[in-house]
């Protein structure tokens, strides 16, 4: 991971989490470990946004592509992306993309429990391969007692 041992210049730079966390990364970063032992695939799932609006002066394309979009394709219309996916690319068949009601505020306010459990039952579960482990964030619907 290139980490360098080296002195350190002043107290206030170094990351300082409590001990119950820094255990808790502990036994996260084994548990993983053991599961690439055994051979089993891990998977990531996340969300995120696209505001259609958005535009680069730059990005990376193929050398025979004509050009990149120059202006905004809509006004302000946010797309949300949920999808899966590891060191073996993405789970097929799992992505889901979808118009969101309103474009402000946290995209989160977008997903719920039910839409996300939809999801795991329709389009993840029908396709992840067996014995893969599926690792997840902390939002919300993802920890709620439906799932």
């Amino acid at each position: 991971m290139d980490f360098k041992w080296k002195r350190i210049k002043n107290n206030k730079a170094i990351l300082i989490e409590k001990h119950d966390i820094q255990y808790k990364w502990f036994v996260y970063l084994n548990k993983v470990e053991e599961y690439r032992v055994e051979g089993r695939p891990i998977f990531y799932i996340d969300e995120t946004y696209i505001l259609s609006s958005h535009c680069q002066q730059k990005c990376w394309q193929p050398s025979n592509a004509s050009e990149c979009f120059a202006v905004p394709i809509s006004k302000e219309e946010r797309i949300i992306v949920i999808h899966t996916g590891g060191e073996m690319g993405f789970v097929p068949n799992c992505l889901t993309v979808w118009k969101a009601k309103r474009s402000s505020g946290d995209y989160h306010s977008q997903i719920n429990c039910n839409m996300y459990l939809k999801w795991i039952r329709e389009k993840l579960m029908p396709n992840f391969p067996v014995n893969s482990v599926i690792i997840l964030y902390n939002a919300s619907y993802h920890n709620s007692e439906k799932s």
